[in-house]
């Protein structure tokens, strides 16, 4: 990527629209997902660029950390396993 985009994109805020409720949650995944999603997208800025094969806005950046928040939910995490297990025949022991 050109030092433009390069520019631009590490300057995105990779927060989801629920990252509030980082603060008030024991749900330690949903915190964990979400820290280390914008812990990878720190090392590379590029990161997102890179996955949506142009370069990303905020606004991409918002929705990719809510989703990665999401499947750190109970429920989003559930969904994550049901994929996972159909796709490959994993059983949670």
């Amino acid at each position: 990527m050109s030092k433009t985009t390069m520019q631009t994109t590490s300057k995105l805020k990779h927060r989801g629209v629920h990252d509030y409720r980082l603060q008030d949650t024991n749900n330690r995944r949903e915190i964990v997902f979400s820290k280390q999603w914008r812990e990878i997208n720190r090392l590379d800025p590029d990161f997102l660029s890179t996955l949506l094969c142009r370069t990303a806005t905020q606004e991409d950046a918002t929705v990719a950390a809510t989703v990665i928040q999401y499947l750190g939910t109970k429920s989003g995490f559930m969904e994550l396993e049901e994929m996972i297990k159909k796709s490959t025949g994993y059983v949670k022991l």
